[in-house]
């Protein structure tokens, strides 16, 4: 089962009430909470005094997503103001150590990402220049300047029933153009599509085979009578 997570960080302020309702109208399943400090994301976001009063509105599951240095200093606030679920960056503590912590508080837990920087220095040229030409630039064509979005992530993730699933994203992938790939593995077969080659759909069962349009989707007696 996939569960849909809303977050309010761009909900209107004053109007969190009338917004939670439409969210549990909608049958949406939990309120995503991005935790900011200023320091390891620079931007503010959310407190456990607002948590804590829009606890008292719904009871849609909490996740607060601890966007923050020294995050273990906190847990405990969050988990007292209503929170169900706790996300913490495992760059900024000790995260064995905090899972192990959260768990003995039952609470619902999950790690995001690792991400990295490959280049920390791009090259900014200081006149016109035609991009496809990859003519490399020369000293004094170019000012170097500081990177610091990552360019490669991994993110790791798990639903209900210990389904799990990965995500990776990364701009440092040389030949690539537009390399959006999903891939879905059942207990019965697989599903595979990339958008390198939008119009096909690789579908896996014993054997294999390669759709080129959604009205050749087979039908399940079809894929147990090749098997």
């Amino acid at each position: 089962m996939v569960k849909r997570f809303v977050s309010l960080l761009s909900a209107e302020a004053g109007n969190y009430e009338k917004i939670i309702k439409k969210i549990e109208a909608q049958n949406y399943n939990e309120l995503h909470f991005d935790i900011m400090d200023g320091h390891f994301v620079k931007n503010f976001a959310f407190g456990p005094g607002l948590i804590k009063s829009l606890r008292k509105i719904t009871k849609l599951p909490f996740q607060a997503h601890l966007e923050i240095e020294n995050p273990g200093e906190y847990i405990d606030m969050f988990i007292e103001c209503g929170c169900d679920i706790i996300t913490l960056h495992p760059q900024t503590c000790k995260i064995e150590k905090k899972l192990k912590y959260l768990r003995a508080k039952n609470i619902i837990t999950s790690v995001f990402a690792d991400s990295t920087i490959f280049f920390p220095v791009r090259k900014k040229p200081l006149c016109a220049i035609t991009t496809a030409s990859e003519r490399e630039l020369k000293p004094g064509e170019y000012k170097e300047i500081k990177v610091d979005t990552e360019d490669h992530v991994t993110i790791m993730f798990k639903f209900e029933d210990n389904i799990k699933g990965v995500l990776i994203a990364a701009q440092v992938c040389p030949g690539r153009k537009q390399f959006i790939e999903w891939e879905i593995n059942g207990s019965e077969k697989s599903l595979n599509w990339n958008g390198e080659e939008p119009n096909s759909l690789w579908v896996g069962h014993r054997s294999a085979i390669t759709l080129k349009s959604p009205s050749f989707l087979p039908l399940k007696k079809d894929i147990e009578s090749r098997s």
